[in-house]
């Protein structure tokens, strides 16, 4: 969501200057400060506490927990490639995967390739190259880092369908050699499953005991075994009716059962413990009103004690206050008020620990702890241009929309703001499965920091909120979940703070067809609207006749979403609307992005032109990037790219608007 809002920041800051009016004695933060991307994205700590691993783009680089002098240095192995995920297998030994390093704002595409080395980056060797051997479709990735064989990890392998579809055709557990130096993998112990399509999930000794997946037709399917040499049970009933009910199998525990975030039993998504001798589901934890985020697990991997909720702020809720990392998070709270601490990694024996400390103002930092020696250092900065004290504070509102429904929303107002602050609206991407937060944003706080007041809906449809919540968005993209950011706008535009004839409503994908369909909805409500890289017409998403959709969602996500009625389509989209629209309109797209289109910026532009309107443009095509190596069958998906796909050809269309 953050990514998807950067381009357009840049866009606007032109249109919307004009209209802004900084407090006296603000600081303007230099704009490339906002969106440079961070230079590390993961921190852990070997298993025996003795290095740090940390995650660049294009490496992973190992420091000296005590000293953090540079041990060593894993680069990716090739240069169009950027280092996606990273796991120690042992103290030793860390295995690296990668993803292609395209510069498109549409999908992920992994290599389902693995390189390992040393922590000093010695005996490098690379024992699984399938995607450059010309086998596209097989997917692999790491399912566990396999203790009980330090020589092994323990790959998932098996045909994967193209993008959004999850699972794969016929999975296999398989062990896989990460000391040899062949470009040729050394599989085995080799363990298949009951599902046809779908994903098999290991015990803590690496035995297969619970698959998840899909039958032909698309119905889902859900199966357990109570010890490795037991037949397999089919509890797809569990699933029940509705295809949108989330499973999530988080781990085996020390207990022998399989505990999984699910909404299956509930509105929410709670913690569930599957004991496999009975074969029966136990709900641990449920939030009263949030879905219950992430897991945390003591530091042997043996237990969870406690879980993460993304509530009005972050949240952790404590399942056994008798551990270690439990006293650590209460320290920690006290050491660092008004921010939320993770402990991200800890070592085997939980004597060392690395902590990330982030809040509204903080995009975040990594802390280095060690409990017993009461040792409690900082280590880097998440964004190093960014310094909290100048960021602006984000407040929670309890704001209803016209029927009744509660809308969390959060409202950002400048340090030293003016008397009469002009307000942007941000609906959020999605609209399904994604929600705004109290956490750092740096879209919010860029303008923020130019003199606005920032407003953020979680209007329904949002995730988060449970599956009723979700569902209520369904087939109501331009219709009630517009009403919600009306109505949340009015009323945060009546506070005394917030001039109501300077509102302005922008937004990306979907948050772009929000702006557009609010505008025509409301005409005396906002002032100007603006979208980059839109969805403005329903109908387009569903592609040419007979052509399953790729690009925002599956074929039977997209028919519950928005449905297949193209009276309803029309209705709703904002392009058959354009003559309602009586504000300026900014529209901009970088010429590549499957979710939506170019289609949809230059068919919103042409009618808003045809009637009239005044409609302003920012569209790069054609942008491609150096093929550097690039193996011929993947030259047509490398050379395209984004023309705002990084932060530096942020700052280029910022200083050209």
């Amino acid at each position: 969501m953050i990514t998807q809002r950067l381009a357009l920041a840049v866009c606007l800051y032109g249109i919307l200057g004009l209209l802004a009016s900084r407090g006296a004695g603000a600081e303007e933060v230099p704009t490339e400060h906002f969106f440079a991307p961070p230079p590390t994205t993961d921190v852990t700590v070997s298993p025996d506490g003795r290095y740090l691993a940390a995650r660049s783009d294009t490496a992973v680089q190992v420091l000296d927990f005590d000293t953090l002098a540079r041990v060593g240095r894993i680069p990716r192995d090739v240069e169009y490639v950027t280092v996606s995920k990273y796991w120690w297998a042992n103290s030793e030994r860390i295995v690296i995967t990668t993803r292609l390093a395209t510069k498109r704002s549409d999908r992920d595409w992994p290599t389902n390739s693995f390189f390992a080395a040393n922590a000093n980056g010695k005996r490098w060797s690379s024992p699984y190259q399938l995607f450059r051997d010309g086998e596209r479709r097989i997917g692999a990735t790491i399912v566990d880092t396999a203790e009980y064989n330090e020589r092994n990890v323990q790959i998932e392998r098996g045909e994967q369908p193209l993008y959004p579809h999850r699972g794969r055709v016929s999975p296999a557990l398989m062990l896989l050699d990460i000391y040899t130096r062949a470009d040729n993998a050394r599989l085995r112990k080799r363990q298949r499953g009951p599902v046809p399509y779908g994903n098999l999930y290991p015990d803590r000794e690496g035995n297969a005991r619970f698959a998840l997946g899909w039958l032909e037709g698309g119905g889902r399917t859900m199966f357990y075994r109570a010890s490795p040499d037991a037949e397999w049970t089919d509890i797809s009933s569990e699933l029940g009716e509705d295809r949108s009910v989330t499973v999530n199998p988080v781990g085996f525990g020390g207990d022998g059962k399989l505990y999984v975030l699910s909404n299956h039993a509930s509105d929410r998504i709670a913690l569930y413990a599957l004991d496999p001798l009975a074969g029966e589901f136990e709900m641990v934890k449920e939030d009263n009103r949030f879905d219950v985020g992430e897991v945390a697990w003591n530091a042997a991997g043996t237990k969870i004690v406690g879980v993460e909720i993304e509530g009005v702020s972050p949240k952790f809720a404590v399942l056994d206050g008798s551990d270690a990392k439990i006293d650590v998070l209460r320290q920690t709270a006290r050491t660092f008020r008004g921010e939320a601490v993770r402990i991200v990694s800890a070592s085997k024996d939980g004597r060392r620990l690395v902590l990330f400390a982030s809040s509204d103002r903080n995009p975040g930092a990594w802390h280095l702890m060690e409990p017993q020696k009461k040792s409690l250092r900082p280590l880097m900065a998440l964004r190093r241009g960014i310094n909290a004290s100048q960021m602006a504070g984000s407040s929670a509102l309890n704001l209803k929309a016209r029927d009744g429904t509660d809308l969390l929303s959060y409202l950002t107002v400048p340090n030293n703001p003016a008397p009469s602050l002009p307000m942007v609206v941000l609906p959020h991407a999605g609209p399904h499965g994604i929600r705004d937060s109290w956490t750092f944003d740096p879209v919010v706080q860029f303008f923020a920091n130019r003199g606005f007041a920032v407003l953020r809906v979680n209007y329904r449809g949002s995730g988060g909120f449970g599956r009723e919540f979700e569902r209520a968005g369904y087939r109501q993209w331009g219709a009630a979940i517009i009403d919600d950011i009306v109505d949340a706008t009015r009323s945060v535009a009546e506070q005394e703070n917030i001039d109501a004839n300077r509102v302005c409503v922008l937004g990306t994908h979907y948050g772009a067809f929000a702006a557009l369909a609010a505008v025509a909805r409301e005409p005396d409500l906002f002032r100007c609207a603006a979208g980059h890289a839109g969805i403005y017409d329903l109908a387009l998403l569903w592609g040419r006749p007979g052509v399953a959709p790729r690009h925002l969602g599956d074929e039977e996500s997209l028919a519950r979403w928005i449905g297949r009625d193209a009276a309803e389509h029309r209705a709703q989209s904002p392009v058959h609307h354009a003559a309602q629209i009586n504000v300026p309109v900014f529209l901009s797209h970088g010429g590549v992005d499957e979710r939506a289109p170019l289609a949809h910026t230059t068919a919103m532009r042409s009618a808003l032109e045809s009637v009239g309107k005044t409609v302003s443009t920012l569209i790069e095509t054609n942008k491609t990037i150096p093929e550097r190596g690039v193996p011929e069958f993947l030259r047509g998906l490398m050379r395209p790219a984004d023309a705002f796909h990084d932060g530096r050809a942020q700052a280029r269309l910022y200083e050209g608007v």
